[in-house]
This record gives C-alpha cells, sequence and structure tokens, in this order.
C-alpha cells in the first residue's frame, strides 16, 4: 500500500486527514498546517487549518472550508485547492485571511512509522487509522500576516513531521505525541477499542532501528494513563518509559472536529510539549528530554484549564 494515497473516495472512510508540524527549537515556536476532508451532508469538503504556537502568546488558530469541487486531489503527490496546495514530498504553501504560509522541505527519514499492525489498517477497529510518511523533514520558508513574520527560517533549521490518518469517524478517546530527540524520534498514541485501551509508542533511533511496544505486539503490556485535565501522558514498558506533558495548561490550541454524523469532537493540541524519554537496551540506557514535542488530546468534551501547573 502506498501510505500517501488519498483515501477519502473509499466508501467506508468518513473523515481522512494530512497534517504538517514545524517547530523552531531556537524560539520555542512551532507551526501546525492541517488539511482535512469530511463527507458530511452528502457532499464532501475540505479544510484547511493553521496553527502558530509561540512562547509567550496563546496559539493563533484560522481555517478555511472548500467544496470538493474546488479541491484537485493528485493522489499520492498532493492536493491543490484555490490559493494553495501541498505536495508531500516537498513543500506547501497557502493563504488564510491575512495570515500566509511558504514551506519547502527535505524528507530526512522516508521509512513511515506505522503504530497499528497491518492487519488493523484493513479492518474496521480502530475507527482512526494512522501513519507517518515521513517521520523527520529539513523545513525552510515561513508564516506571516500583513504586520510581522510569525516563523521564518530560509536556510532550514525548522524540523518537521508529516502525518496521515483516515477512518470512519474521529476516535471517541485519543492521544497522539510526536518528538524528535537527540537520539532519534518518538512517536505513539492511546486510544480505547471497544472496552479496552490500546497503547502503541515507536523509538528510532538515529541509526534506523526501531523499538515498537504495543499493546497487541508486544509480550509485556504497557502501562499507560493519560489524564485530560492534566494535559499528561505517561506510559511504560520494561525497557522504555515515556512521560509527556504541556506546558503553560492555557497554552494548547482548542479545535472543534465534525464527523460524518454531525456530532462533534474536541481536539487539545501543544506543538511545544515537554517529554522524558527512556529506553533501555543491550547497548545501556538512552535518556532524553525535548521542549519542542507535539502532544494532541482528542475528546468528546472540551477541555478548560487556567491555571498554571
Amino acid at each position: 500500500m502506498n501510505w500517501n494515497e488519498l483515501q477519502i473516495r473509499n466508501e467506508n472512510i468518513g473523515v481522512e486527514s494530512y497534517f504538517i508540524k514545524v517547530t523552531k527549537p531556537s524560539e520555542n515556536r512551532g507551526v501546525w498546517i492541517k488539511y482535512t476532508f469530511l463527507k458530511w451532508k452528502g457532499s464532501i469538503t475540505f479544510r484547511v487549518w493553521l496553527t502558530l504556537f509561540g512562547p509567550d502568546a496563546k496559539p493563533i488558530t484560522v481555517s478555511n472550508t472548500f467544496h470538493i469541487n474546488d479541491v484537485i486531489t493528485l493522489g499520492k503527490h498532493g492536493i491543490k485547492w484555490p490559493g494553495g496546495q501541498m505536495l508531500f514530498d516537498s513543500g506547501t504553501y497557502g493563504y488564510i485571511g491575512d495570515i500566509s504560509w511558504d514551506f519547502r522541505w527535505d524528507v530526512l527519514d522516508d521509512k513511515p512509522i506505522k503504530l497499528l499492525p497491518d492487519f488493523l489498517y484493513s479492518n474496521e477497529i480502530p475507527t482512526t487509522k494512522l501513519i507517518t510518511p515521513y517521520p523527520k523533514l529539513d523545513v525552510y520558508g515561513t508564516v506571516s500576516d500583513s504586520f510581522q513574520s510569525h516563523f521564518t527560517a530560509h536556510d532550514g533549521g525548522l524540523v518537521g513531521m508529516q502525518g496521515h490518518n483516515w477512518g470512519k469517524k474521529h476516535s471517541k478517546e485519543y492521544v497522539w505525541l510526536h518528538g524528535h530527540f537527540a537520539q532519534g524520534i518518538v512517536e505513539g498514541f492511546s486510544t480505547s477499542i471497544f472496552p479496552f485501551k490500546f497503547t502503541s509508542i515507536c523509538m528510532r533511533e538515529n541509526n534506523g532501528k526501531d523499538h515498537l511496544f504495543s499493546d497487541i505486539l508486544s509480550p509485556f503490556r504497557i502501562n499507560s494513563n493519560y489524564d485530560a485535565d492534566l494535559f499528561e501522558w505517561k506510559a511504560n514498558t520494561r525497557k522504555f518509559k515515556i512521560s509527556a506533558c504541556g506546558r503553560v495548561t492555557s497554552d494548547f490550541a482548542k479545535l472543534t472536529y465534525r464527523n460524518p454524523d454531525a456530532t462533534c469532537m474536541y481536539c487539545h493540541n501543544d506543538n511545544l510539549a515537554r517529554t522524558y524519554i527512556r529506553l533501555v537496551h543491550d547497548r545501556g540506557e538512552m535518556m532524553d528530554i525535548s521542549d519542542n514535542v507535539s502532544l494532541e488530546f482528542l475528546t468528546k468534551k472540551p477541555i478548560y484549564i487556567f491555571e498554571v501547573r
């Protein structure tokens, strides 16, 4: 299967999204751009979202919606819409109101991260499938509005990734994380499958070796706990430990997602979250901390937190 093929034409798919997450560690800034298809009321709509994260101000989110007749899907290559485009392997540009962006990237890692076993990608459960076609990108470009440049690096220095998820509808409960560390990449998610909670985490070292920890694939069940009210997630096995939390709790983005049946889910996202990881293997113990990690909670009710932890 080509993981960049658009799935929305499949009758069993109701929601599909592609997204780019980019951080600038030297300034503690981040940007998140998401492209979403939704089958709703007998038609397909396409929505582009952009959220800016910074060290001081609350996140800025803008979005624009298009009818599918105004969108050109380029199969495994990308998507075009009036005033913008996203080419999976090279870059994206566009504008929403006064905010515009123009990013190009070099793919540093094109080995997809799959957090589900293959048989679940062709199964009705879980309701949301996910894969990361490009876990690491070297990004250059800018985001700006009529008054200032919010996010600029014309000579590289921006660390990015590209994700893809799809399904009949949004999962009822969902936590997702992706981070770049000195020693490699960590990505993980936790969701509910009927009455059971399922967690899967991949730690990829810089040499390309993957350590996959999964409730289904691993001989040792993961002890995973997340707390939406504290915006934190902890998981561990005998060889792996991860602890992630948002920054100042009012600094995550709060977005409303629709399902094909018109019900709503609420996405809470921080592109600059803090994560601690520890991996014990044959060569010894690897530990790392990063402050520019993407942490996302999807819930049936919005989270309202204003105090600082």
